[in-house]
């Protein structure tokens, strides 16, 4: 019924996201060659676009209107890359014109480097986003409307959701449960709603997944699903034991960046991801930037549907693997393989756990520049901020009240010295710096 619901309520109001789903479905059947000849394409075209209508890469519209769509990714080499600080400085891009903010919404990314950035993106590119994820879960054999529980940001103030957020969430067949400030019995609670609603599917930040599964082996609950969905943080491979012991299906992992229009999903074979080829492009590179093959490299994405905001060659701060190789299951996508970059630390403040991707979540539209949260103790947590232009002690005050009402009052401290502690092997800053739990163990 969940099934039907869906295809009959998506027909009414958006019937543009079921026609681009079938369209990337039967992609599947096309050749590896097809694809990649299509993404060309529309990769030279947006890149001209940009070009004509952004003076940051104004002075490389002649050699990209000269060049074929077979040679333009040799071309895009010849361009910079692009980072969070370019885009927030340059105003031609950060505040598009009316115009254009017609067919666009606001997007925000609280990053996991701890930079946070506001971006517009196109409807289109949107709604490209949702096409991607079906389509992704659709490797582990998902279907339209079956029902997907979510572990994930939730709200960051009030935890009731908005009328019109449950009616999306009906709508597409999701029921979201907060992970910010979860202890057990929060757990127990979700891990009952999800069996009398009937979740076939879970998915979740890893880190949220992962001790959602500690909490049902440790209390003996009986909970199945056909299959798991973890993204935003590195799924290692104890994590990715326990979660499939535990619920008993196997896990599919997934990349992705919205405001670079990246996404890349796991097959059966879990032998890497398969990199979504309609969406955005993703070069790996080497320190001069090219692309290099069968080895690790910085991963760069240029959005492909995106007009409003030039993301180009854009830097994700992560590193990872592209390889020539073909999958055995048959899928014609390349694969993306070795990830690093993402690690992340929880925190546990009052017996109440806060994965980091709630806290980008949580930062993402506060204004900083940068910011990193270090709990040394249990009961204390530093964050350290970069302000921005627009930063007051109201966004101090977004910040403590967001916090306080998930997992109650602790000693908070705001430090502004900007001496943020050391990157990840990706040159990431780690959002959240847990020395308590080290500390624990030790006494333990």
């Amino acid at each position: 019924m969940s099934n039907i619901f869906f295809i009959i309520s998506n027909l009414i109001f958006r019937p543009l996201l079921l026609a681009d789903y079938l369209a990337a479905v039967r992609n599947l059947k096309k050749s590896t060659p097809e694809l990649l000849e299509e993404q060309e394409k529309i990769l030279r075209s947006v890149l001209i676009s940009h070009a004509k209508n952004f003076s940051r890469f104004r002075p490389y519209l002649e050699s990209l209107q000269s060049t074929t769509n077979s040679s333009i990714k040799n071309t895009i080499e010849s361009l910079p890359v692009i980072t969070k600080k370019d885009i927030r400085n340059d105003t031609e891009i950060s505040a598009p014109s009316l115009l254009k903010r017609l067919f666009a919404k606001k997007g925000k990314t609280g990053g996991s480097t701890g930079e946070p950035l506001q971006y517009w993106i196109s409807r289109r590119c949107a709604r490209g986003a949702s096409v991607m994820l079906y389509r992704g879960w659709g490797y582990a054999g998902y279907k339209l409307g079956d029902k997907v529980a979510v572990l994930a940001g939730g709200s960051l103030v009030s935890h009731k959701p908005s009328l019109l957020d449950q009616i999306k969430a009906k709508i597409n067949g999701l029921r979201k449960y907060s992970s910010y400030g979860v202890d057990d019995e929060t757990f127990f609670q979700y891990a009952t709603d999800m069996k009398r609603w009937g979740a076939k599917y879970l998915r979740g930040y890893v880190s949220s997944v992962f001790e959602f599964a500690r909490f049902i082996e440790r209390s003996n609950v009986n909970i199945e699903f056909r299959a798991i969905f973890t993204t935003a943080e590195m799924l290692t491979d104890m994590q990715r034991e326990v979660i499939e012991r535990v619920f008993r299906c196997p896990v599919y992992n997934n990349y992705g960046l919205n405001d670079g229009a990246i996404t890349a999903f796991e097959c059966s074979l879990h032998n890497g991801f398969h990199i979504d080829l309609e969406r955005g492009y993703l070069e790996v590179v080497d320190e001069n930037n090219k692309r290099v093959w069968d080895k690790p490299g910085r991963i760069l994405a240029t959005s492909l549907l995106n007009r409003v905001t030039p993301f180009v060659r854009y830097d994700t701060g992560d590193i990872g693997l592209m390889t020539r190789e073909s999958c055995a299951c048959g899928n014609p996508y390349p694969l993306l393989k070795n990830l690093s970059g993402r690690r992340t630390d929880t925190l546990k403040i009052n017996g109440k756990l806060i994965g980091s991707p709630v806290l980008t979540v949580l930062m993402s539209g506060t204004g900083v520049l940068r910011y990193q949260f270090i709990q040394e103790n249990q009961d204390e947590l530093c964050v350290r901020i970069s302000k921005g232009n627009n930063y007051s002690k109201k966004i101090e005050d977004y910040i403590k009240d967001s916090l306080f009402l998930h997992v109650g009052e602790f000693n908070l401290i705001f430090d502004y010295s900007e001496n943020f502690e050391g990157d990840t092997a990706a040159g990431k800053w780690r959002v959240v710096v847990n020395r308590s739990m080290d500390k624990l163990e030790e006494r333990n």
